[in-house]
């Protein structure tokens, strides 16, 4: 009852915390059947709300036991379907506890159950893949060899790539790989269980690897970053893809960053080039108080008089309702905003923290809203306002981020005519930058087409 009610609510604050949720191939996941679910981990307990939510079926979750100290959590975990799992770098002694953990999973398991497990075993906010424990395996070729090797488990990878999971209505793209089936490492687990466990963890982290942005080193991430802000639209539009479509968006980003990798291999002082004049044509941006999208000169443009009436009147028109969702919903948003700052210093607990205390903050504001305006007016309009409440709240988000655009384009369309040098020197270091990109993605085409005697006859080169 309690698990139903809050996947309830947590799918209607999916809804409102990210402005979109792109999905591709979750009908892979079996409705039915012994299932382990495996996805990376980049944001604490946002990436099980994300997951089990989602999915057409309840999911039991293994989590740190850790989570499980107070008297509360004891009581209440067992209810949210969470199992506890003990690490070794969280006490050593505890970890005979574990058989406890897997006998609990074969059990599930064998009941045709469904099970999330994050086999990287901790949580970090980056685009890499972290080790895969052999967790995973274990659980899903143990169950296998309780049940005689009839039990049929499968098992889903999904990828999680935020834009941003701790930021307020960014976008999620949640990538699914149709289940591996265990025939053969079942069948080699009853002769040698370590080498059947390491070919399935293998295989685990071969297909999470395929289904996220995954970067060497933090370095590395801000220069792909950088490139995608200067060059994936570009890209897009020449290959007739809309930027909404995710998957198309994700292959384009896998693309830059296997470039930018061989390159970095292979002609590093290239690669160095490239990362100095990126970071000093954004360090001029922000010095001209401008938005790089601004300077793109290859986007679509349409009547710049008519384009500005139409904000105008966006601004004049939106204002009432703007200032309506401000009042309704401010102090809750300011609250949780102060909660978050105030109490949650460890990254990968923000987004998660601020989406689980808006839920239940928002929740109880609007519930308290309901009751007093009922009272007063004992009138079904109580009932109309409150249901406005949101809505209203989400516009003034729109709104607001949407009066920044419009006020830096304004600001831009002055500053061309004031400064238009200063504006012309920064298109041209974009656009130098993009042709030299265009350059490098060109090379690596022709690499990638040679295949792996024309990746190695170029690394020859580049190393004479």
């Amino acid at each position: 009852m309690l698990y139903g009610t809050l996947k309830l609510l947590f799918r209607v604050t999916l809804r409102v915390f990210f402005r979109k949720v792109h999905l591709r191939n979750m009908d892979a996941i079996p409705r039915t059947g012994p299932l382990l679910v495996c996805a990376n981990h980049p944001s604490a307990f946002m990436d099980p709300i994300v997951i089990a939510t989602l999915m057409k079926r309840p999911v039991f979750f293994l989590a740190k036991a850790s989570a499980f100290q107070s008297g509360f959590a004891k009581k209440i975990m067992p209810w949210l379907h969470v199992v506890p799992v003990y690490r070794k770098q969280d006490d050593p002694g505890q970890m005979h506890r574990n058989e406890e953990m897997f006998r609990k999973c074969f059990e599930h398991l064998g009941k045709g159950g469904a099970i999330l497990i994050f086999p990287e075993g901790t949580s970090i906010t980056e685009r890499k893949l972290r080790e895969i424990k052999t967790g995973a395996a274990r659980i899903a070729l143990g169950a296998e060899k309780m049940h005689g090797g009839k039990l049929g488990v499968q098992i889903v990878t999904i990828g999680l790539n935020y834009n941003d999971p701790h930021r307020f209505r960014q976008e999620v793209f949640i990538n699914v790989d149709k289940p591996i089936q265990l025939d053969a490492y079942r069948q080699q687990y009853e002769h040698d269980e370590f080498t059947a466990v390491d070919r399935l963890t293998e295989r685990i982290r071969e297909r999470l690897e395929k289904h996220i942005i995954s970067v060497a080193d933090e370095q590395t991430d801000e220069l792909v970053k950088g490139i995608e802000k200067l060059y994936k639209h570009k890209l897009l539009r020449e290959q007739g893809h809309d930027p909404k479509e995710k998957d198309k968006d994700f292959l384009l980003t896998r693309r830059i960053v296997e470039t930018v990798q061989h390159f970095s291999e292979r002609e590093p002082e290239r690669v160095a080039r490239m990362r100095e004049a990126i970071a000093r044509y954004f360090t001029n941006v922000e010095r001209a108080g401008l938005d790089d999208r601004l300077l793109d000169t290859n986007r679509p443009k349409g009547s710049r008089l008519g384009k500005n009436f139409g904000e105008l009147l966006f601004i004049l028109l939106g204002f009432p309702l703007f200032a309506y969702g401000i009042l309704a919903n401010y102090l809750p948003y300011r609250t949780v905003k102060s909660l978050v700052e105030w109490k949650v210093k460890q990254r990968e607990f923000q987004g998660s923290v601020a989406m689980a205390a808006g839920m239940l903050l928002f929740l109880s504001w609007y519930t308290a809203i309901g009751i007093v305006t009922w009272k007063i007016f004992h009138s079904w309009y109580a009932l109309l306002f409150t249901a406005s409440l949101l809505p209203a709240g989400v516009w003034a988000f729109y709104y607001y981020v949407s009066l920044h655009h419009i006020g830096r384009r304004w600001f831009f369309a002055s500053l061309f005519y004031k400064r238009s040098a200063l504006v012309a020197e920064l298109i041209l270091q974009r656009e130098a930058i993009i042709k030299e990109f265009d350059k490098a993605a060109e090379e690596y085409a022709k690499v990638v087409a040679a295949g792996p005697g024309g990746v190695q006859e170029r690394k020859t080169a580049s190393e004479n």
